[in-house]
Formats: structure tokens, C-alpha cells, sequence
């Protein structure tokens, strides 16, 4: 039998992507907090900071990753629920 007919091969790698997605999506999102904190921080010492620009670009990029990484994992996970993976 082929790897990739074997369901628990299959479950295997559709659990472990989207494990992946919402892996990236924690550690992405708490990415964005910490931006977020640290441009607060900023704007009560220095509203006119160069660095807030910085702090910004960085939040942004976490909030969209983590998006797209949440996506993934439900992407994942429906697939296999569809493609049947989770079925005897």
C-alpha cells in the first residue's frame, strides 16, 4: 500500500499542517500584541517616535501572517473533514 493511500498517513498530514497553521497563528498574534504594546509605549514618551513607523509595519505584517496562517489551518482541516481523511 502507498503512503498516500494510507488514511493514517493522510490524518497524519492533514493534522500536522494544520497544527502548523495554528502554531504560526499564535505565535504571530502574540507578535502583533507585543508590536502594539511597544508602539503605546512609544506614543505616551514621544508621539512623533521615527520607530513607531517600524513598530507599525512589524504589528501589520504579524496581524496578516497570522490571518493567512489561521486560514491554513482551517483550510486543512476542512479538507480532510470533505475529502473524507476522518472516516473509517
Amino acid at each position: 500500500e502507498k503512503i498516500a493511500e494510507n488514511p493514517w498517513a493522510q490524518r497524519g498530514a492533514v493534522i500536522a499542517l494544520a497544527g502548523l497553521g495554528a502554531s504560526s497563528y499564535v505565535k504571530n498574534t502574540a507578535g502583533a500584541a507585543e508590536s502594539q504594546d511597544r508602539i503605546d509605549d512609544l506614543k505616551k514618551n514621544d508621539p512623533n517616535n521615527i520607530g513607531i513607523g517600524a513598530h507599525e509595519s512589524s504589528r501589520d505584517g504579524a496581524k496578516s501572517t497570522a490571518s493567512l496562517s489561521l486560514g491554513v489551518a482551517v483550510a486543512s482541516l476542512v479538507y480532510g473533514y470533505f475529502a473524507g481523511v476522518f472516516t473509517e
